[in-house]
């Protein structure tokens, strides 16, 4: 895998022009990338801890711009349109499913046009849930840094329990610190399948965060918004299934559907749960050493 780390040549230059373009080299390393269920106990903790050390060394960082409105202006879910968002990707994608042929259709698209009314009906409810819930001015007062933006398990590559290396940094941007939190802990749950919110995993998660975080812990409004961002992760999965209707393969689909709806269903049970016990395992910590500025 490609690290962030650029290699000089002899002369101390990281990168060379020839013919118009522009090359450098970069150091590569080797390890396993592990799925969402294989991280657990060390490992877990120790991702919640890094993530928390990334964060701490760029609270405060004021250079280039906030990129909190990617959330607002984006997002189905904060933006304007977000109801009209949803009702034009679902009728985009009910036109085509019907336009086909019934031996073209894929197992994912027959289930889809025997479900769409009610993929839009939750879709929608959950827009109006994550606008009660989490307004734009809770959103504008999170404590922001610079996150990674996709921090979850097919982006983090191990050696042993330690993380050696974080990939994909195209989404990195200064943003509310608990939107990446969140982007960690369902991911992958939902790409892969899996029904279950696994409540437990997400109060370790979030206690091994605090613990290294220390005087920088989450905030009980960041605590209070965690699931709405879980909310708004799920929204924009259950986005993209729409988009994934106007592809002849889709082998994720017929299990990603209903995951989503059972995604939904679970956070609505545990919310008040995920809240409470975060909050308790964030009481009483020991403030952690203070992390080194960056140069």
């Amino acid at each position: 895998f490609p690290a962030l780390n650029v290699i000089d040549d002899k002369e101390g230059h990281s990168y060379f022009e020839m013919r118009g373009l522009v090359y450098s080299v970069n150091e590569f390393r080797e390890g396993p990338v592990l799925r969402w269920g294989e991280i657990a106990g060390a490992k877990l903790r120790n991702a919640a801890i890094l993530q928390a050390k990334l964060h701490q060394l760029t609270e405060g960082f004021e250079e280039g711009f906030d990129s909190t409105a990617y959330l607002v202006e984006n997002s189905p879910d904060f933006g304007e349109l977000g109801k009209g968002l949803f009702i034009n990707k679902h009728r985009i994608a009910l036109a085509y499913a019907e336009g086909l042929d019934t031996q073209e259709l894929s197992e994912t698209q027959k289930l889809f046009l025997f479900n769409h009314e009610l993929y839009l009906k939750i879709c929608l409810t959950q827009v109006e849930k994550l606008r009660r819930n989490l307004p734009i001015e809770v959103l504008g007062r999170l404590p922001k840094c610079v996150i990674h933006g996709d921090y979850y398990s097919r982006n983090i590559v191990w050696r042993g329990d330690e993380i050696d290396l974080v990939l994909d940094w195209e989404t990195a941007g200064k943003m509310p610190r608990v939107y990446d939190v969140a982007n960690e802990l369902i991911i992958d749950v939902l790409s892969r399948g899996n029904t279950d919110l696994k409540v437990d995993k997400v109060v370790d998660y979030v206690k091994a965060y605090q613990e290294a975080a220390g005087a920088n812990k989450l905030t009980q409004e960041e605590i209070e918004a965690l699931p709405e961002m879980l909310r708004e992760k799920a929204l924009r999965l259950m986005k993209n299934r729409f988009d994934y209707m106007l592809r002849g393969r889709d082998t994720r689909g017929a299990i990603a559907w209903k995951a989503l709806v059972k995604f939904f269903e679970d956070l609505d049970t545990h919310k008040d749960e995920i809240i409470s016990r975060c909050t308790a395992v964030s009481v009483g910590l020991p403030e952690a050493r203070p992390v080194p500025t960056a140069d």
